[in-house]
Formats: C-alpha cells, sequence, structure tokens
C-alpha cells in the first residue's frame, strides 16, 4: 500500500506516462533498417551507372574522346573540310557517310553510341562503297585489339587490303590478302591505343598516316583494281571507332 494519498497519484501518475509500443510502432521500428539497407544499394547502383558512363567516355576506356593526346592528334591531321564525316552521334546500327550507306561484309551489323561505333560480339567488317578507287579514309580508333583498323579495296574476306594493329600491339601494318594468303607490305612503329589513322589512296599509291607519322607505298593491287569499298574491321567489340571521314577524288 502507498505510504500517503500524495505518493499513491504520484505514482499512478509515473504509470500512466509510461508508453508501451503498438504493434503498428513495432513494424515501423522494423522497416527503418529495412529502408536504410535499401537506400544504401540505390546509392551503390547509381554511382556504379555514372562509373561504368564515365568509364565510356573518359581515360583509357573505350570511346576516350576527351583525352588531351588524342585531342591534339587529331587535330594536327583533321579531314579536309569537304570530307564527309560520320561521328556516330545518332545511336543504333550506322546509317551513312553522306551519300554512301553502311553495309556489313562480315559478321552483324555495327552500332553507334555515346559518339562512337563498335562491331556486334564476335567482331565483323562493315563498308561504304564510294565507287571511286581515289579516295581519303581516316578515322580515331580507340583501345584497338589486333586484327582491327581499316579495310580498301575490298572484295571479299579472302580479297582486300588493310591496316590493323599488330600482334605485339606495337605497331599499325599494311596487309594485304589476296586468295586468304595474307602479305605483310610495311609497318608503322607506334603503339595503337589511341589512334588517328588516314589512308590516301590513288590508283595504286597507299599513304598511310598514323599519329603523324607517314609511309609511303607503291603496291601492285590489279588484282582488286575493280573494288572501291572501305571501311572498318574488328574481329571483337572491344575496339571503338570515331570520325570516320572519307573524300571522295
Amino acid at each position: 500500500m502507498p505510504d500517503g494519498p500524495g505518493e499513491g497519484i504520484e505514482e499512478r501518475a509515473a504509470a500512466a506516462h509510461v508508453v508501451r509500443p503498438t504493434s503498428e510502432d513495432r513494424s515501423v521500428s522494423w522497416l527503418r533498417p529495412a529502408v536504410l539497407v535499401l537506400s544504401v544499394v540505390v546509392g551503390l547502383l547509381a554511382v556504379a551507372l555514372v562509373v561504368a558512363l564515365v568509364q565510356d567516355r573518359g581515360g583509357a576506356y573505350p570511346g576516350h574522346r576527351s583525352a588531351e593526346s588524342i585531342r591534339s592528334l587529331t587535330a594536327r591531321v583533321a579531314p579536309p573540310t569537304d570530307a564527309r564525316v560520320d561521328g556516330f552521334e545518332r545511336p543504333g546500327r550506322l546509317r551513312s557517310v553522306g551519300p554512301y550507306p553502311w553495309r556489313v561484309a562480315v559478321g552483324r551489323p555495327w552500332v553507334a553510341a555515346a559518339g562512337v561505333a563498335r562491331a556486334a560480339p564476335g567482331g565483323g567488317t562493315v563498308l561504304v562503297d564510294p565507287g571511286r578507287a581515289s579516295v581519303l579514309v581516316q578515322a580515331d580508333v580507340f583501345r584497338p585489339v589486333p586484327g582491327a583498323g581499316l579495310v580498301f579495296r575490298w572484295r571479299d574476306a579472302a580479297n582486300h587490303f588493310s591496316v590493323e594493329v599488330a600482334p605485339a600491339r606495337d605497331a599499325w601494318l599494311l596487309v594485304r590478302t589476296e586468295g586468304g594468303v595474307r602479305t605483310e607490305l610495311g609497318r608503322i612503329a607506334v603503339a595503337p591505343q589511341g589512334s588517328n589513322v588516314r589512308l590516301a589512296l590513288t590508283g595504286s599509291d597507299v599513304v598511310l598516316t598514323v599519329n603523324g607519322q607517314q609511309r609511303v607505298d607503291d603496291h601492285d593491287d590489279r588484282a582488286l583494281a575493280g573494288a572501291t569499298a572501305v571501311g572498318l574491321s574488328a574481329p571483337t567489340d572491344e575496339t571503338r571507332f570515331d570520325a570516320f571521314a572519307l573524300l571522295v577524288g
């Protein structure tokens, strides 16, 4: 029993202010950690997405057009002002270089995304055909793998010329493929990572320029004299291409 009337009242008043958790309160208490965990997960996913986009646009990743070294290279060997240029700005399948439509020669259609072009998984070759043998062709090539590069005088996969990355990735090779037999005609010893590649074709003369370094080659192309298609080739979907330029002589 209480010692006095006042003490009993105070105890009852204190007991009346004790808040006992309801079932709703217990549910809210349980949900708070779950909401916190979910927020953290969503935040991490957002960060991962941003990092992935940055990696594809800058630094030593595919499509890193923002690198200062690449800017200086492409500025030094910019395409002629009257050249047709496909900057691959429209996403989806490649469309055309001016009036010359892209077509698939090997593999599946290539796609453009974030201002660069790439092959489908498994690689392939895409072409445009200006119908003239005397042309200037140029492209920026990023993170090329061995065998990736430009092709010209294309008749089919067994008969064409190519400028491609060497197996050791230490040079660009000028290669003639005739009847399925490959012959190396020359090379420019530069690190292929992030290269501007230009071909000036006049008759049997080939002037190859990579990052400002030039090589002139005079070859016998009578077997491919009627072949006028030029384009891009890659054995995988890792390599990225940008600013494909074509000037018809």
